[in-house]
């Protein structure tokens, strides 16, 4: 079974998936389950905010990616006033979860984006939107000199754990299927 749809399989809303392989024994959230046995925490909940379509996990992946961006802006010394980490956290949290809100061709089919004028927001412009949502102002030469590169680095990151969950399910299910022959 796709790695995917193992782990949205493990999300809040999971639905049967019927059978596995070959027409035999009914997939369940039990199956799904030992196939992400072992994984860190934190790659579990990206791969469940990512393909389970779970938002019960966003706060503690907002926490995981907290104190690793933490650590980086340490080390890189990143000088920022008090709150945006977080909020930039929440904001790649937000992004992986639904990455529609963030992508140009989704505002042109989206109304909700218009502008009075008619015309459609970048996704940077949406993104500083999220974050102005926590009292946080970065102006779009700030966005663009310091803050996209730091987002970048916060959302690969995440998406890197999202990553690692889906490679974990795949090769669980590969040493299964070798065990098997």
């Amino acid at each position: 079974m796709n790695p995917a749809r193992v782990l949205a399989m493990q999300g809040t809303k999971a639905q049967s998936f019927g059978v596995s392989g070959g027409g035999g024994t009914p997939f369940t959230q039990v199956d799904a389950a030992a196939l992400c046995a072992g994984l860190p925490e934190k790659h579990y909940y990206a791969g469940l905010l990512k393909w389970g379509v779970d938002q019960t996990v966003e706060r503690n992946l907002v926490l995981y990616l907290l104190q690793a961006v933490a650590g980086i802006a340490g080390r890189e010394k990143w000088t920022s006033r008090k709150g945006r980490l977080e909020a930039l956290c929440m904001l790649a949290v937000n992004e992986l979860g639904h990455p529609e809100r963030y992508t140009d061709a989704a505002h042109q089919r989206n109304l909700l984006f218009m502008r009075v004028d008619g015309s459609y927001p970048a996704p940077w412009e949406t993104r500083l939107v999220f974050l102005g949502q926590w009292d946080i102002q970065i102006s779009k030469s700030q966005w663009y000199a310091v803050w996209s590169k730091r987002y970048e680095a916060v959302f690969a990151m995440l998406d890197g754990w999202a990553g690692n969950a889906y490679r974990h399910v795949s090769r669980v299910q590969q040493e299964d299927y070798c065990d098997e022959c």
